[in-house]
């Protein structure tokens, strides 16, 4: 079995082993002629017509027969090397393409002929060709983008989609650069064509499913607030209510039995405690639901503010800016509740001294920002935590189509930014 030499000869080395056998075997032949013509000798005339002979055989060999020795042309392998790019760019659906500025001569793949919906070969690529497959709502993008690079001489990437011929909506991102003359003029683009339109549809699943899971989640917030809502007012009318009537029994009965000393000051027990549970009661029915919240954000805001003061020994002042501000029952909501949880984390994690709640209306909507002079933390480091507080509060605020920003650094206060746009009608 002969085994394949490991080598191969391109194209030149086929040339030069060609002319140096035919200049070597011509040379022989005529050195067998002469002496053959000096001494009659015929061995030596035989003797350099075979070398020749052989030296011209070896460069035939070369050229057509080099396969049998592993000598494998550069064509060959050439070949085998450019079905294997093709089957590559078909795998991963990636054409390729160039263009010739001067002349204006395009070239595409057979990867980017299958992209555009095209057999391969089938038209002329052209850059006109391109841009009526291009989307008609991506034109201009696409074309902005081209001209931009060769304007500035730079790369570009852009994110198209394309309308093939059967009505096919593809979406593909291209890749190009420059290559420059010596002179510094631009001779030609190439680039790359890259089909995404499967990563395309699962980003658009991701982010319906993202929507769907905030709906859901503003959904159930929104019964739970009902809830909050309706338990509150059960707490503070009902039970309220019976309460106040027992303590109206109470001073009854130490008017009744006031000759008692010691009934006397069991009633006066029994009234202190039911003074508590009624206090124990409002502070339940104002955390489910404030009442001061029924009459709009502001007032309920300054009662959180000195509610917070009270119970926290801790400077809380509201600044009130620009028009009046009005909100629904769903805004407002949510708004107090934001405040609310950045004042209990003020509480538990700022070490500060004073806390500040501006909220300023005008056209936009509605702007709020709770400022607290407090340690500060790093943004970065809290959003990889495993924490639920502020994911809650942004979570809030975008289901109303808001936005919530953290500003804060190490040592120089935290601040929550909340801005909320209008709705129809110029109210947020």
């Amino acid at each position: 079995m002969v085994r394949s030499l490991p080598l191969t000869i391109d194209g030149a080395g086929m040339d030069r082993l060609r002319r140096w056998s035919a200049f070597w075997g011509t040379l022989l032949i005529a050195w067998g002629l002469v002496v053959s013509a000096g001494d009659h000798s015929h061995l030596s005339f035989l003797s350099g017509i075979g070398a020749g002979l052989g030296f011209v055989l070896l460069g035939t060999l070369a050229l057509g027969r080099a396969g049998i020795f592993g000598l494998r042309p550069m064509g060959s392998r050439l070949g085998e090397t450019t079905a294997r790019f093709q089957e590559t760019q078909r795998i991963a659906h990636l054409g390729s393409w160039e263009w010739e500025v001067s002349s204006g001569t395009v070239f595409w793949s057979d990867e980017s002929y299958r992209i555009f919906g095209l057999s391969p070969g089938s038209v002329e690529p052209s850059y006109q060709l391109f841009l009526d497959l291009v989307h008609p709502d991506d034109r201009d993008k696409v074309k902005a983008h081209a001209q931009h690079s060769r304007e500035n001489c730079a790369p570009y990437s852009v994110e198209y989609r394309i309308l093939r011929a059967d009505g096919e909506v593809r979406h593909l991102l291209s890749q190009a650069e420059l290559i420059t003359g010596r002179q510094g003029r631009i001779e030609r683009m190439v680039g790359t064509n890259l089909d995404i339109t499967e990563r395309k549809r699962d980003e658009l699943a991701l982010l319906n499913s993202r929507q769907q899971l905030r709906a859901m989640a503003a959904h159930h917030e929104g019964l739970l607030e009902e809830e909050r809502k309706h338990i509150a007012r059960e707490v503070h009318d009902e039970l309220g209510q019976l309460l106040t009537a027992l303590k109206m029994d109470i001073s009854l009965l130490r008017l009744r039995f006031g000759g008692d000393p010691a009934l006397q000051r069991k009633a006066e027990d029994m009234r202190l405690l039911v003074d508590r549970t009624l206090d124990v009661v409002r502070h339940v029915a104002s955390n489910l639901r404030p009442a001061a919240l029924d009459h709009g954000i502001v007032p309920a805001i300054e009662w959180l503010a000195e509610d917070f003061s009270h119970r926290w020994e801790m400077s809380c002042e509201v600044a009130v800016q620009g028009k009046d501000i009005a909100l629904d029952d769903t805004q407002a909501t949510a708004v107090f509740r934001v405040v609310q949880e950045s004042l209990t984390n003020v509480a538990r994690h700022a070490q500060a001294s004073g806390v500040v709640i501006t909220l300023s209306g005008d056209d936009s909507g509605l702007q709020l920002r709770v400022q607290d002079n407090g340690l500060g933390f790093d943004p970065a480091v809290v959003r990889r935590a495993h924490g639920f507080g502020l994911l809650g509060m942004r979570e809030r605020v975008l289901a109303l189509g808001g936005s919530l920003k953290i500003d804060s650094a190490s040592g120089k206060g935290t601040g929550v930014v909340i801005d909320l746009p209008c709705k129809d009608g110029g109210q947020p």
